[in-house]
C-alpha cells in the first residue's frame, strides 16, 4: 500500500456546486433610527442554499454627544443590543420570532464564548466584551462619529445543522425583520448623553445582509431530490421563545410565582434573568443581570418539580445553568463570565470599568444530558403542561425588576409545492 500522498489517480468528474457571497440591501432605504424596523428580502432561488452560519448582518452605527464623553461602553454582547426583535417569514407564515433579542445575545455571548473569542473576533465583529461591550472611546461634542459592525444572527438559519433550502422556498423569499430598541440608553452606556447623529443619516446606516449561498448543480439537485423518496422537505432547527414578567422585590423575603406558557413538543431548555435596568438608563447597561439575593428556586412543569431539590447555593446554581447552556464537566467549555458578575445582587454602578452582572438562572428539560442539541424532539412535550418559575428572594430594598424567560425549543418546517409550515 501506497499513502495517499503519492495516488494521482482521483479525478473530479463535475463540479457539483459552487460558493459565492451576496450583498443583500435593507427594503426601500438603508437608515434607520431607533425604534424602526429593517425588512431585508431573502431571495429564494431554484438550487441555491443559504449558509446561514456564514451570513452576518453590516451595519454603521453613528453617533455624537452634546457633552464630550469620556466613556461610551455597549452591552457586553455588542451591538446585537441594538436589536429589540427578530422576525423571520416565509410569505405570510412566521418561521422565528425572538423578542428582547439582545438580553438573549448577551446571556449566550457570556455562557457560550470564550474570553479570547470576546476579546478577540466578537470585539472586533460585534463590539462585545466581557464586563461590559467594547469602549467606543471619547464621543465629542457637535461631531458624528461612525463604527461599523458585521454580526452572524441568532436564528433558525444559523442554530440548524443542514444549509437554508432555498431552492424548496421559491413561492416566495424569506422576510427577515429587524426591529430596533425604541432607545439609546438600551445598547449603550456612557457618563454623557449620548444620542442619534444629526448631521448625516440616522443612527443606523447602510444595513444590509452579506449572504453567503451554495449553487448546487442540477446533477446535485437529481441526487437531493432522489434522497427525498418523494416526501416533502423537513427542514429540523432550533429557536427561541421569549415571556416577560414585572415584579418588586421588597425589604423582605418574597417568593415569585411566574407564569410560563412555553407549550411545545421538545422543549430543551429554560433561561431567566432578572434586571432593574430594562428600559435603559444613561450611564448603566440594560443588560446587568444581578443575582438580587435569590435564595432558591424550582420550577414546575405540569405535575413534575425540576430539580427536585432546590439548588440553593451559588455553585448549585452555577451548576444547573452550565447543563443548560453547555456543561457542567467539560473543562474546555466555552465561557467569559466572572465570579464578581455571578455574586453581585445589585445593579451595577455608573463607571467605564464597571461589569454588568451575568447570572442566570438556566433549567435543562432535554433527555441526554449534554448531548448535541440538534436532533429534533429530544426535548420535554410541555404542550399540555402548565409550567412556572418559583425563585425566591431574600431582603432587597424595594426596586422593581423584570424577569426574562427564554425557551429554548425544536422546531420541524416542512416543505412542499414551494410553501413552508412550521410545527414546534
Amino acid at each position: 500500500m501506497l499513502p495517499s500522498k503519492l495516488m494521482y489517480n482521483n479525478k473530479i468528474s463535475s463540479a457539483y456546486a459552487r460558493n459565492f457571497t451576496s450583498v443583500i440591501d435593507a427594503q426601500n432605504t438603508s437608515e434607520y433610527g431607533v425604534g424602526q424596523t429593517a425588512i431585508i428580502n431573502i431571495p429564494t432561488m431554484n438550487n441555491q442554499f443559504l449558509s446561514g452560519a456564514d451570513t452576518i448582518l453590516s451595519v454603521k452605527l453613528r453617533l455624537r454627544a452634546g457633552v464630550n464623553t469620556t466613556y461610551c461602553n455597549l452591552n457586553r454582547c455588542g451591538i446585537a443590543g441594538a436589536i429589540q426583535r427578530l422576525r423571520l417569514f416565509h410569505g405570510s407564515n412566521l418561521l422565528c420570532d425572538i423578542d428582547n433579542y439582545g438580553v438573549l445575545a448577551s446571556i449566550l455571548t457570556t455562557y457560550q464564548l470564550s474570553v479570547e473569542d470576546v476579546n478577540g473576533k466578537h470585539s472586533v465583529l460585534a463590539g462585545a466584551g466581557q464586563g461590559h461591550g467594547r469602549n467606543l472611546g471619547v464621543i465629542t461634542t457637535g461631531a458624528d462619529h461612525e463604527f461599523e459592525f458585521g454580526i452572524p444572527l441568532i436564528s433558525i438559519l444559523s442554530m440548524t445543522d443542514n444549509y437554508v433550502p432555498c431552492f424548496a422556498l421559491t413561492s416566495a423569499p424569506l422576510r427577515l425583520e429587524l426591529q430596533f430598541v425604541s432607545s439609546i440608553d438600551m445598547f449603550l452606556s456612557a457618563d454623557q448623553s449620548v444620542s442619534t447623529a444629526v448631521a448625516v443619516g440616522k443612527t443606523f446606516n447602510d444595513v444590509k445582509l452579506i449572504a453567503n449561498f451554495v449553487e448546487v448543480s442540477d446533477a446535485g439537485m437529481a441526487v437531493i431530490a432522489q434522497s427525498l423518496n418523494g416526501r416533502p422537505l423537513e427542514w429540523v432547527c432550533q429557536s427561541y421563545s421569549n415571556y416577560v414578567f414585572n415584579t418588586n422585590l421588597p425589604n423582605s423575603e418574597k417568593q415569585v410565582s411566574m407564569p410560563v406558557p412555553a407549550k411545545f413538543n421538545s422543549l430543551k431548555a429554560l433561561y431567566f434573568v432578572t434586571r432593574e435596568k430594562f428600559a435603559g438608563d444613561q450611564d448603566q447597561p440594560s443588560d446587568d443581570m444581578p443575582k438580587f439575593n435569590l435564595k432558591e428556586y424550582s420550577v414546575r412543569i405540569g405535575s413534575k418539580v425540576i430539580p427536585s431539590t432546590k439548588p440553593n447555593t451559588l455553585p448549585q446554581f452555577l451548576a444547573e445553568t452550565e447543563r443548560a447552556l453547555g456543561s457542567v464537566g467539560n473543562r474546555v467549555s466555552p465561557h467569559n463570565y466572572t465570579y464578581a458578575q455571578l455574586t453581585a445582587n445589585s445593579s451595577v454602578g455608573a463607571g467605564a470599568n464597571n461589569s454588568s452582572g451575568a447570572f442566570v438562572v438556566g433549567l435543562e428539560t432535554e433527555s441526554y444530558s449534554s448531548a448535541s442539541m440538534n436532533g429534533v424532539y429530544q426535548g420535554l412535550n410541555t404542550s399540555t403542561d402548565d409550567i412556572f418559575y418559583q425563585p425566591t428572594y431574600s431582603a432587597n430594598t424595594g426596586q422593581d425588576v423584570r424577569i426574562d424567560c427564554f425557551a429554548s425549543y425544536d422546531q420541524l418546517i416542512t416543505i412542499e409545492n414551494g410553501q413552508a409550515s412550521v410545527q414546534f
